[in-house]
């Protein structure tokens, strides 16, 4: 989430018409400073430190110098004269909408849109007061219809008839903007604002408490790392910093969050309002936090979303997908095979498309990972006037069916079927079982919050689904007194993997096609291969790579605030290192499926291995990387030899675009114009990039020779688990 202004404009090629002062010149200084002042004023101090972080990249500040400006005021000050910089960049490109050349702002990096003021005029009036049947069957259409386009950005998909039915000129005033946290949030109270329809949603949330265990142990923690002689105070700072970041920032709780307040919309004592100020709103107010929630006490509020049972008739268009590592996507089609297609949305303003896959459950149940369903509400007692339903203070009132109340509410992604576990869940409390029976019954905690414990300890807390089939619940006392027990999905005839398991549920087919599994996972990997080159060349276009690589890495670069957080690409990397590894883990697992003769799977006659080497060499014709050099030239990387640099493709902006490909051979580096110390900065980020974990609490913001001390320490990494073609080969 990042806290900002908007902007909106409509612009044509028959003329310019602007909201606030713009025009199709470049901006002069007095409009520039008067557009930040005024955006100023509705920024964070998260939003003003990301452009005073980038401010002291521009002016080469030190360390000192940084830590200077400590306040809010001093930050401000130092920026005055910086502030016509960026707007003054920003300009309206030529852009085609169902095929008309149209003007309009491109938004690549969300600071831009601090740079206009003003708002078109898109009143919303209510007419209906809650969702029917029918309605719900035009969003999943809207939903599936959008998904379903080629439209590559958030405001192209609305903007143009052909992926948005519900397309008016109202969309072409206005700009419209959404990264991944946003973007269920943006479609479902676009989608309200067009139906005649409230929306209402959850602003602000809190992480649930630590248990009185976890708190001793967060205690011993920090003792454990003042008291470590091995480290130096520095060492120590970073590993404080990371503890105290993990337990305050919602977005990664332990525990999960509750939410702390809900706003309406339209809502503003009655008055009128417009969608595209109601969405700058809660674009300024939803995170990843809000998707963070599995259940609540019936006295809190209610969260926006539940937690769905997995059947087709659960999970549909409009479903979001939730990943605990921050990142949120939607729903867009359940194809034959089972397989959930979504897409989600960058801070860039493009959108992408992707098939479930089991990251999104790795995570503790409390920090409620997976699919969720957005929960039913009804308003009562608006008042009828000539301008539509209004809400009366005093009289009208929003109900939210609560979880026990939905009829498909079920909590089996987190916890299985559970026939063969000593601990199990009853619909509305878990139970220890002793000799088949609930014998001792686990409650909440002591503030009655969600985490619900037995003998002791954390259930919620402890009980983790890996990327297997396997969970972990605590016992004892200690905070290491761990035993494993069964959470496995039943499905076929047989206990299975969650993401098989899901398959299993939502196919329409008798039996999956094994190959066919085989090569949609594939394609997946080829896919977002693809869509990682337009983000790379995303930072090449705006020139970041011809900027000077600041001095320090940012405080934590998978959650980085600014220019790093718009054009860097470690979670997508990481991402992509992963689905390479879950295909080789499923292809070992459909092979052994294929010889034992699993009855989820159809396989075709003939040698299964070969089929498989077959479907990757054609993957492998069709799926070139190609990227334009530092001199102009095309290069051309086959698919095998995209895979092989995997762990040496650059995450970092700054570096060069051959480095940003993993170039390694002196003759594609040549034309590489190395800025200072790249070749330095690209050795130490090895660190981060041979790794398979995204830790956004750590704390980096390591210089270059820091990074270089710690990377040269780091254990030796099998790059060899990417070999797809090597592992198809091997299989026996």
């Amino acid at each position: 989430m990042v806290n900002r202004g908007i902007l909106f404009a409509a612009l044509s090629l028959s003329g310019v018409f602007a909201y606030g002062q713009v025009k199709n010149t470049a901006y002069d200084n007095a409009v520039a400073n008067n557009y930040y002042d005024v955006a100023q004023k509705r920024l964070t101090d998260q939003g003003v430190q990301a452009l005073f972080t980038e401010f002291a990249g521009r002016q080469n500040l030190t360390a000192t110098e940084i830590d200077s400006y400590a306040s809010r005021e001093q930050k401000e000050a130092a920026m005055k004269d910086f502030r016509p910089y960026f707007c003054a960049q920003f300009a309206p490109s030529e852009v085609r909408i169902d095929g008309v050349a149209t003007q309009r702002f491109q938004v690549v990096d969300p600071k831009f849109l601090q740079c206009l003021t003003g708002f078109p005029e898109t009143p919303w009036t209510v007419t209906q007061a809650e969702w029917n049947q029918a309605i719900e069957m035009e969003w999943r259409e809207w939903i599936r219809k959008m998904g379903q386009s080629n439209c590559r950005t958030v405001d192209e998909c609305l903007a143009s008839s052909r992926s948005n039915f519900l397309r008016s000129e109202h969309d072409l005033l206005g700009l419209h903007y959404s990264d991944c946290a946003d973007l269920p949030y943006y479609l479902r109270m676009y989608f309200s604002w067009k139906k005649g329809l409230p929306f209402s949603y959850v602003n602000s949330v809190s992480a649930n408490p630590f248990t009185r265990h976890q708190e001793l142990d967060y205690q011993r923690e920090i003792e454990k790392i003042q008291n470590n002689l091995e480290m130096s105070e520095a060492q120590k700072s970073q590993a404080l910093a990371k503890l105290q970041q993990g337990r305050n920032d919602a977005r990664y709780s332990r525990n999960g969050n509750y939410p702390a307040s809900r706003r309406l919309e339209p809502y503003d004592g009655g008055a009128s309002q417009q969608f595209f100020w109601a969405a700058d709103q809660m674009r300024n107010r939803v995170m990843t936090g809000m998707f963070r929630i599995l259940q609540v006490t019936p006295k809190q509020i209610q969260p926006d979303f539940y937690s769905p049972i997995i059947r087709t008739s659960s999970i549909v268009p409009g479903t979001v997908l939730y990943k605990p590592t921050g990142h949120a996507a939607i729903v867009f089609d359940v194809d034959q095979e089972g397989n959930v297609r979504y897409m989600d949305a960058h801070p860039d303003n493009s959108l992408t498309r992707g098939t479930f896959n089991r990251q999104y459950i790795s995570g503790r149940p409390s920090q409620a990972g997976g699919f969720k369903n957005w929960r039913p509400v009804r308003f009562e007692n608006l008042t009828a006037t000539d301008k539509g339903l209004r809400w009366v203070r005093g009289q009208s009132k929003s109900v939210f069916t609560r979880d026990e109340e939905i009829s498909d509410f079920s909590l089996e992604q987190y916890f299985g079927h559970l026939q063969k576990s000593p601990v199990a869940w009853t619909g509305r409390e878990f139970c220890v079982v002793e000799n088949g029976a609930c014998k001792k019954t686990a409650g909440r905690d002591e503030k009655n919050q969600v985490i619900i414990e037995a003998d002791g300890r954390p259930i919620m807390d402890n009980v983790i689904p890996t990327l297997t089939n396997r969970v972990r619940v605590a016992s004892g006392v200690g905070s290491d007194a761990t035993s494993t027990v069964s959470a496995d999905w039943y499905a076929m005839g047989s206990y299975r993997p969650f993401d098989e398991f899901v398959k299993a549920q939502l196919k329409s087919v008798r039996r999956l096609g094994a190959v066919a599994t085989f090569k949609s996972k594939l394609a997946d990997i080829c896919g977002q291969m693809q869509a990682r080159k337009a983000g790379v060349e995303a930072a090449i276009a705006d020139g970041v790579d011809q900027k000077e690589m600041p001095t320090n890495l940012p405080r934590n670069v998978f959650g980085a605030e600014g220019e790093w957080e718009v054009y860097s690409t470690p979670g997508r990397d990481i991402n992509i290192r992963l689905m390479i590894v879950d295909l080789v883990g499923l292809t070992q697992e459909l092979f052994e499926k294929w010889k034992k003769g699993d009855s989820l799977y159809q396989f075709d006659q003939g040698n299964f291995k070969e089929q498989l080497i077959n479907e990757y060499h054609k993957m492998a014709a069709s799926c070139p990387v190609k990227y334009v050099n530092s001199q102009g030239r095309e290069v051309t990387l086959s698919f095998a030899g995209a895979l092989e640099r995997v762990v040496q493709m650059s995450f970092n902006p700054y570096l060069c675009i051959e480095r940003r490909w993993g170039a390694q051979a002196l003759s594609e580096l040549r034309s590489c114009q190395d800025q200072g110390q790249e070749a330095e900065w690209s050795r130490g980020e090895a660190l981060f990039r041979e790794t398979l974990t995204r830790d956004a609490q750590a704390v980096h913001g390591y210089d270059v020779n820091q990074l270089l001390e710690l990377a040269s320490q780091r254990p030796k990494f099998d790059r060899t688990q990417f070999n797809i073609l090597q592992k198809l080969q091997d299989l026996r």
